[in-house]
């Protein structure tokens, strides 16, 4: 059953409009469609259940910074030399808004956020089909607009900074022990 629930739920999210994904962060425009779920317990098709959902959770301002790391060489009386020494790690800043009206629920989508700031939590950013690296969380900057009569969230404004994880290739220091005795 595990094998059929999963073709079904692939094809709806094909239909629903998965936009991206950070780790359980799901980036989505899921108006108007259905979700396919199976009861384990039921048997043949009594445990098909389908229900009609909506989930957007989409962003804005998608900006993506790239930068290399330059040392300057200063030189006697002639203009001083620029020599690239590396590449700086790429960051991305996004504005997401959740709306509690549109099947998202602020407080668990802020809490999960500010969980893997916390966590250092490094996963893969999707953005439509592209795998841009693998990520960080950085940086949350919170908005909360609107708050119901007992206080929960029901729209919350959100800019998220990423930066680049990457496996940085570190040169391998000598010990004493590996020097030449001259420089002992």
């Amino acid at each position: 059953m595990a094998i059929l629930e999963d073709a079904f739920n692939m094809a709806i999210n094909a239909l629903r409009g998965e936009i991206g994904s950070f780790g359980e962060i799901l980036f989505e425009c899921y108006a108007g469609q259905f979700k396919v779920d199976f009861d384990a317990t039921a048997e043949g098709l009594e445990g098909l259940k389908v229900r009609p959902g909506t989930r957007v959770m989409t962003f804005s301002n998608f900006n993506r910074r790239t930068r290399a790391r330059y040392a300057r060489h200063q030189l006697i009386n002639r203009t001083s030399v620029l020599e690239k020494v590396g590449d700086e790690p790429d960051q991305i800043t996004l504005d997401i808004k959740l709306i509690k009206d549109l099947g998202v629920t602020p407080e668990e989508e802020i809490e999960r956020i500010r969980t893997y700031i916390k966590d250092g939590h490094e996963d893969s950013l999707i953005i439509g089909s592209e795998v841009l690296g693998e990520f960080v969380v950085t940086e949350l900057a919170e908005g909360r607009l609107f708050v119901d009569c007992f206080g929960r969230t029901l729209v919350a404004e959100l800019n998220l900074t990423f930066e680049e994880a990457g496996a940085a290739e570190q040169t391998e220091t000598a010990t004493s022990t590996d020097l030449p005795l001259i420089w002992l």
